[in-house]
């Protein structure tokens, strides 16, 4: 498949975007999308710097819909990982 990704045609809202003040710094993104079949999705993606070789990235997918109700479970995963 030689298409390229467009953006906009996943109907992206960007909710927003930050960097992390922990251990050694980071970034956090979180964004919603409209898939080409389903409902909207809710995406948060950290970029964890654990130290100056190793990072990790967590992602968090769920429909829109559901976000508020994840969210706490997404705050307790957090947690155990920072």
């Amino acid at each position: 498949d030689n298409r390229t990704l467009d953006a906009t045609a996943y109907d992206d809202e960007l909710v927003g975007m930050a960097a992390l003040d922990l251990k050694s710094g980071g970034a956090d993104w979180e964004f919603t999308w409209q898939p080409a079949a389903g409902p909207r999705r809710h995406e948060r993606r950290l970029l964890l710097r654990m130290a100056a070789d190793r990072a990790y990235v967590l992602r968090w997918s769920t429909t829109d819909q559901q976000w508020a109700n994840d969210e706490r479970l997404l705050g307790l995963i957090v947690a155990s990982v920072t």
